[in-house]
């Protein structure tokens, strides 16, 4: 269980360019780069996570989210990351539409643990779509070492 919490918070919070609630998401370039998109990518990896024991109710999980589903959806990737961008955002999508069908109130961490996993294999499915040159540049970067994934290492 606490694993999937972590990973939880890993995919939503440091999963290609997701940044912390609170950050500005910076004005992208019409199209970024590879190493423009990685180097976002481990900027947002080096940020602290949010704690979950923090969050009292699922308005303020929902209020986490919009930053970083801000963020994704303002990014445009390069063409041969599109289709791992539109992975990222789509698993970051499901989490928050997760997050508003719950009923007003407490949080509840465990309940987030299935879409935990779900959005836990989006990732690593995204991952080893990757032509390997390109999962190699993200490792490299540090925007995949956290779902335990090496450089040249398919799922």
């Amino acid at each position: 269980m606490r694993y999937l919490l972590t990973v939880f918070l890993a995919v939503v919070l440091t999963a290609a360019l997701v940044a912390c609630g609170g950050v500005e998401p910076p004005a992208p370039s019409p199209t970024m780069t590879v190493e423009a998109y990685f180097a976002r990518c481990a900027e947002v990896a080096a940020e602290p996570p949010v704690d979950v024991r923090e969050i009292e109710t699922w308005a303020e999980m929902a209020a986490a989210l919009e930053g970083p589903l801000a963020e994704l959806r303002s990014i445009v990737p390069p063409p041969e990351l599109a289709a791992f961008h539109a992975s990222q955002l789509s698993a970051v999508e499901q989490i928050a539409a997760f997050v508003e069908r719950q009923p007003a109130g407490a949080f509840n961490a465990a309940a987030m643990a299935e879409t935990s996993a779900l959005v836990h294999g989006t990732a690593l499915d995204a991952i080893a779509a990757l032509a390997p040159a390109l999962r190699a540049r993200a490792a490299v970067f540090g925007c995949i070492e956290w779902l335990g994934v090496r450089a040249g290492e398919p799922r």
